[in-house]
């Protein structure tokens, strides 16, 4: 499902303190697979 299908809630918008990697995949609207690339290079903190 591309990002502009459903409403996205960025981080200012929401209380949510943790996002899947798919979430963050959405939100900036990368690849899921670079999303985890960049979980694994600890670029988002725990």
């Amino acid at each position: 499902m591309a990002a502009d299908e459903k409403n996205i809630k960025t981080p200012a918008d929401s209380k949510k303190r943790t996002y899947s990697v798919q979430e963050i995949a959405d939100i900036l609207q990368i690849s899921r697979s670079m999303a985890y690339n960049l979980c694994s290079q600890s670029l988002f903190k725990e």
